[in-house]
């Protein structure tokens, strides 16, 4: 249905919005640490705004979301509501809503072996590969924020179309 809301999420697993479902949902404000600051051309220890949540599809848990956010930027805003979270569209279509125009980010991927923690929230065996994808959102004034993206590596295929 055109009309039902979805995210890259969605559109990823193949599921309608309805079928998503989440747990796990932790915003508060945090002193920056140090990568975050430097991500987000802050000093270490400013305070951020973040958002963490694990994202399940057909009952498996596919991605553990950390997100950080200059915190005058999102302070009041729905993006720190954790009643309304993940709101459809993503991220950057919530930034837009807000005021803040999203013109590129910077990705790092890598594989490695998963953490204790992500391993049991991810239903994997204690020793398992995940995908570890670090983004930083920029507008055109500078960073607007990072995230941090935790896949199951046996579950994840990640594909890019790119125009020449």
């Amino acid at each position: 249905n055109g009309d039902e809301p979805s995210s890259a999420f969605t559109e990823r697993h193949g599921i309608a919005w309805r079928e998503h479902t989440v747990r796990g949902k932790d915003f508060r404000e945090e002193p920056a640490s140090a990568l975050v600051a430097e991500r987000l051309g802050l000093d270490v220890g400013e305070l951020v705004f973040r958002r963490h949540l694990v994202r399940e599809a057909r009952g498996h848990a596919e991605e553990i979301h950390t997100s950080w956010y200059k915190l005058a930027t999102v302070a009041g805003s729905p993006m720190t509501n954790p009643d309304i979270q993940p709101a459809p569209g993503g991220t950057v279509a919530e930034l837009k809503a807000i005021g803040v125009i999203v013109t590129r980010w910077a990705e790092d991927i890598q594989a490695r072996l998963a953490t204790p923690e992500e391993a049991r929230i991810l239903g994997l065996p204690s020793v398992a590969a995940v995908i570890d994808d670090a983004r930083v959102a920029y507008d055109a004034s500078g960073p607007v924020g990072v995230d941090s993206v935790v896949y199951p590596g046996e579950r994840c295929v990640i594909r890019y179309y790119v125009a020449l």
